[in-house]
């Protein structure tokens, strides 16, 4: 399953959260203070910048570049929801 490590405030993490969301990924969410960060997630991510993903093999970080992975690999698995995602994407 994918990890996604986000922070509750940040604005990059919300556009991924919402990606996540309209393409009904499957996840499990972590909540990670980039000032104080965990073991794990310093593991993922050497910069402790969010938002990260694990997904398998793959390990990303910076919020565009997950976007675009994302929409790469998940394409089109909701129907319901309005394509807003793509807009963050540059």
């Amino acid at each position: 399953m994918l990890a996604f490590y986000y922070g509750l405030i940040s604005p990059f993490s919300r556009k991924v959260r919402i990606a996540l969301a309209e393409l009904a990924i499957g996840h499990e969410g972590k909540i990670e203070d980039p000032r104080n960060p965990t073991p794990e997630f310093q593991a993922v991510n050497p910069n402790w910048r969010i938002p990260a993903i694990v997904d398998g093999k793959v390990q990303l970080f910076e919020s565009n570049l997950i976007l675009e992975y994302l929409l790469k690999t998940y394409p089109g698995q909701s129907k319901e929801a309005p394509p807003f995602a793509k807009g963050f994407v540059r």
